[in-house]
């Protein structure tokens, strides 16, 4: 079937017809269905991102279904709809696994998830989604330092200071990050250096001499705005 209007939509003009069709289609005929569905989903923007995933579940694909099920929870949160949020990040913890889990898409799902208890006013389990993320995440990754500075919000605004240093000095000791992880790594350090500089001491000094020059970089627009 096709959405576009300059081709042909084709459909089944019997239930019971289409229920036949699907009997006699072998499992491999049915992923490779819906695979082409997914394919046709993303080339057309014909459905959202929950549909896109489902198809690719369904197709044996559920690495590549996992940042579509990131993409409709964030679309979940932002459109006030806290039911399909949940929903929706249930099914994506159904994909992790595998070697790589792509990890960039674990720490996007743990990032959405933290998004998520924000948006509800629950910091401490904010702070707590945050920390169990970075268990699985390798350290001085994009991912890993995305995460970090999250929880690195989140306990500040819960008062745990202590937890704040020792987050930040994690990000002081990454002098080699690159790329996104480094803009992660900035956006983390200016929000801990915003959260300790009315305490002083040497892990404030350590924060500030590791931003010098940031600036100066091509760095992404979110930690453009913290320097």
């Amino acid at each position: 079937a096709s959405g576009r209007s300059s081709e042909p939509r084709l459909e089944f003009t019997s239930e019971l017809l289409q229920l036949a069709v699907h009997d006699l289609c072998t499992e491999e005929d049915l992923r490779s269905g819906h695979a082409v569905m997914a394919r046709w989903l993303i080339e057309t923007s014909a459905a959202g991102g929950a549909a896109v995933a489902r198809h690719l579940v369904l197709a044996g694909d559920r690495q590549e279904a996992l940042p579509h099920f990131v993409a409709a929870g964030r679309a979940a949160l932002a459109g006030d709809q806290p039911e399909l949020f949940d929903a929706l990040l249930r099914e994506a913890d159904g994909c992790i696994g595998g070697a790589h889990t792509a990890e960039l898409f674990a720490g996007e799902l743990t990032e959405v998830r933290v998004q998520g208890a924000f948006w509800r006013g629950q910091i401490d389990q904010a702070l707590n989604a945050a920390l169990v993320g970075l268990e699985g995440l390798t350290p001085a990754s994009e991912a890993w330092c995305r995460v970090t500075s999250l929880a690195i919000t989140a306990a500040g605004q819960l008062g745990e200071n202590t937890r704040v240093q020792e987050l930040a000095r994690g990000l002081v000791a990454l002098t080699d990050a690159g790329g996104a992880a480094r803009d992660a790594r900035i956006t983390g350090l200016c929000r801990a250096y915003t959260q300790l500089e009315g305490i002083g001491g040497p892990l404030t000094g350590a924060i500030w001499s590791a931003l010098d020059g940031a600036e100066a970089g091509a760095i992404d627009p979110e930690a453009r705005a913290w320097v």
